[in-house]
């Protein structure tokens, strides 16, 4: 499997590589840089990928580099970098923006390479991980809803992204308050706290309908965002996968195939909702119209380049 995926990233990266050499589309000259590093750092550091299906985090790493620096540059080469919302950047700026992705993705590489083998390693065990009380954590839940009940309007931002056509939100900037963070912070300990509770069940029956009902809740927490924010269904979505990988190592490679597909699936809703969202910046409006594909150029550009 990881030798199938080191072979589809390498093809893939080539191709990319000479479609932004030979395209006739408005593109940034250097943004052919990002495939060609990508692609020479992914094979001279093969540590990058070698745990990809062992480890959620490099899992989620490894998908997301491959997105923003292998398919975004292939969809800018079919259809140029000029289809984004919001203000319009000069192609200088982005020029100069590929640069700094240069330099991450070359500090990312040398990072793992040399401190990978402190963190993982093929044949390291999995302890399992059994359910202890939160006591602390249900005060703080218990604190979140005072705020709430004193303050509703900490919620008024707040949109179910399965249900909504558009997200609640009438301006680009909006006010962070500190309530706000906690009720968002509440939000990501009461998912862990019933993940924990479900999981107690879990070791008393052993059976995997447990970890369906786990995905459920994550799913459910992780569809309230916050203005318009993505951060605020990532964290918890994020936060109670990874939960699920450490009290259900068992079912690893189940968990890992369903994160994907569940974090697909979850930013994708959040991002086609954010553009259907008509947020006005000065005389321009961010609601874009345009083919499928181009809106998928924009969406993943929206995603993994602003």
């Amino acid at each position: 499997m990881t030798l199938f995926y080191r072979l589809f990233v390498i093809i893939s990266s080539i191709i990319t590589i000479i479609l932004d050499m030979v395209t006739t589309q408005h593109i940034q000259n250097n943004l052919v840089l990002l495939p060609f590093v990508f692609v020479l750092l992914f094979v001279v550091f093969p540590s990058f990928s070698r745990y990809i299906f062992n480890n959620l985090g490099i899992t989620i790493i490894n998908f997301t580099m491959l997105l923003r620096y292998v398919v975004s540059p292939f969809l800018m080469a079919l259809y140029g970098s000029d289809i984004q919302m919001g203000s319009t950047v000069s192609i200088d700026i982005q020029s100069k923006a590929v640069l700094l992705m240069v330099y991450e993705m070359i500090a990312m590489f040398l990072i793992f390479a040399l401190l990978h083998k402190y963190f993982y390693s093929n044949n390291s065990k999995i302890r399992n991980v059994k359910s202890q009380s939160n006591i602390f954590g249900w005060i703080f839940i218990a604190f979140a809803l005072l705020i709430i009940i004193s303050q509703p309007s900490v919620l008024g931002n707040y949109s179910f992204i399965w249900s909504a056509s558009k997200l609640k939100t009438d301006t680009a900037n909006e006010n962070v308050t500190l309530f706000a963070l906690l009720i968002q912070l509440a939000q990501i300990v009461f998912t862990v706290s019933i993940l924990n509770i479900i999981h107690k069940y879990y070791e008393k029956k052993n059976s995997i309908i447990y970890l369906f009902l786990s995905f459920i809740v994550i799913v459910a927490s992780a569809s309230f965002i916050t203005g318009t924010s993505r951060s605020s269904i990532i964290i918890p979505l994020v936060t109670g996968l990874f939960a699920l990988l450490v009290l259900y190592n068992k079912y690893r490679k189940l968990i890992i195939g369903s994160s994907l597909i569940l974090s697909l699936l979850v930013i994708s809703v959040s991002t086609l909702l954010k553009q259907q969202t008509n947020v006005t910046i000065g005389s321009r409006s961010l609601y874009h119209s345009a083919g499928p594909l181009e809106n998928l150029t924009l969406i993943f550009n929206y995603i993994f380049l602003a």
